[in-house]
């Protein structure tokens, strides 16, 4: 973690989060990411009816990784 080292003797904060403060500006972070078999991206799948080529496995993992709301 040198970027937080090196952030933390400058008194700030080092944070990859997209916007951690209103205030200030933020990295945009964002990610790109696989899952294959050694021949087969599992993300993809052609015949989406939502027409954006991802597989039922590609949809749980995204399901997965966002939030959830409790109401």
């Amino acid at each position: 973690m040198a970027a937080s080292e090196i952030a933390n003797e400058m008194g700030l904060v080092c944070s990859f989060m997209p916007k951690p403060f209103a205030n200030r500006p933020g990295n945009g972070m964002h990610m790109h990411v696989s899952l294959g078999d050694g021949r087969t991206n599992l993300f993809q799948d052609k015949s989406d009816p939502q027409g954006l080529e991802l597989s039922p496995m590609a949809y749980h993992f995204l399901a997965a990784c966002s939030p959830t709301r409790r109401r």
